[in-house]
Parts: structure tokens; C-alpha cells; sequence
């Protein structure tokens, strides 16, 4: 009689354990993932490229609080505070060298382009940096994007630096949502890059 009452006991334990564990799993906010849209650039049509050179884009860093996959926003410049169910589908860096490689090769301006994780020869390596990618709330209660990137251009031959500069690009956010928010970290994004190849091509041409 012991033994099935104990039995009893250690069985309903059982299910209230169970109980327990879903109601706290049940409590946990689902997480969420974010990415870009795929790049649809028109392909500029040159029967040529306008530099004969191969180009390479290694792989992007960034600094502390973009290494991760947490979307990061903030207040005030002294405070970095990360979205905890808000993430990218991956690391910004790997993000930004997809961007740059597609918006490069849209461009028509090398011969080709690639990633150094798949080829390792390029006449030019295109090297950078995310110093900034951050949703900022403001006093007035508005939010903008800011994203700075370091870019350095560099004659792997030559092993010397043909061009460096650090871009910024601020975009205001139409609403606090977060898919709004991604829209414009896309849309700063993107004319960040596009802003590093026009000054790429202004480098280049000055010295061919």
C-alpha cells in the first residue's frame, strides 16, 4: 500500500513539474529575427568594366557591441542597450560584406568582384569596419538610424593604402515599430556603400 502511494505521489509531482516547466516556457517572449531584403540594383551596362581589375572584399569587422546578433539601441551616447527578442538573422559584419559585394558588382566598375572567403587573388582589397549601427531615440521623441562604417582600399601588391575614410549615414524612422526600423537601417545601409564605391570610382579614376 506504501509503494502505490508513493508511487502516487512521485507521479503527480511528475505532472505538476511538467505544469510548472510549460507555464514558464509559455511566459518567455518569442524572439525575433531580422534581415534585408535581397539587393535589387539595375546592373549599370558598360560593354566593359570600367577598371580592368579584380576586387575583393574581406571579410568586414566591427567593433564591441556589433559583433553579436542583438539589435543595438540608444538613448543617450553614454549608454549601449541591446533589444533582448530583436535580433539579426546574423552578425551585421556578414550582413554589410553581402551588401558590398552585390552594390559592387551592380556597379559594373571591376572586372569582378568577390568575397576573399571563396577566391584569394584581387588587385585591389576592399577592407572595413562597423564603428556605428544603431537605433538612436531622441529628446523630441523621435528615432533615427545611424550607421558608420570604416573603409580602407588597399594595393595588396603594392601593400599600400590607396584609400580610407568613415562614412556616416543617419535615417529617421516613420515610426517606432521595429520592421520600420530595419527599413531604415537598410535604406542607411545602403547609401552608406553606395557612397563608398562613388568614392572609390573618384580614387580610381585619378589614378588611371
Amino acid at each position: 500500500m506504501n509503494m502505490k502511494a508513493g508511487t502516487k505521489s512521485r507521479v503527480l509531482l511528475l505532472v505538476l513539474g511538467i505544469f510548472i516547466i510549460s507555464g514558464c516556457f509559455a511566459n518567455i517572449p518569442l524572439t525575433h529575427y531580422y534581415t534585408f531584403q535581397p539587393a535589387n540594383e539595375t546592373v549599370v551596362t558598360r560593354e566593359h568594366p570600367k577598371y580592368p581589375y579584380v576586387i575583393g572584399v574581406e571579410t568586414f569587422e566591427a567593433n564591441a557591441p556589433y559583433q553579436q546578433d542583438k539589435i543595438v539601441f540608444r538613448t543617450s551616447p553614454y549608454e549601449v542597450n541591446f533589444y533582448e527578442y530583436h535580433r539579426w538573422l546574423r552578425p551585421p559584419a556578414e550582413l554589410l560584406q553581402e551588401r558590398v559585394v552585390k552594390l559592387l558588382t551592380t556597379s559594373a566598375l571591376f572586372q569582378k568582384v568577390h568575397a576573399y572567403a571563396f577566391e584569394s587573388f584581387a588587385d585591389y582589397s576592399l577592407l572595413g569596419r562597423i564603428v556605428m549601427f544603431d537605433q538612436w531615440y531622441n529628446e523630441d521623441k523621435t528615432a533615427s538610424v545611424h550607421v558608420g562604417i570604416t573603409y580602407q582600399l588597399i594595393n595588396p601588391e603594392e601593400q599600400n593604402l590607396v584609400w580610407s575614410d568613415t562614412i556616416t549615414v543617419t535615417t529617421p524612422t516613420s515610426s517606432l515599430g521595429v520592421v520600420e526600423t530595419i527599413k531604415a537601417f537598410e535604406l542607411a545601409l545602403h547609401e552608406n556603400i553606395l557612397q563608398a564605391i562613388a568614392a572609390i570610382d573618384q580614387v580610381l579614376s585619378q589614378e588611371h
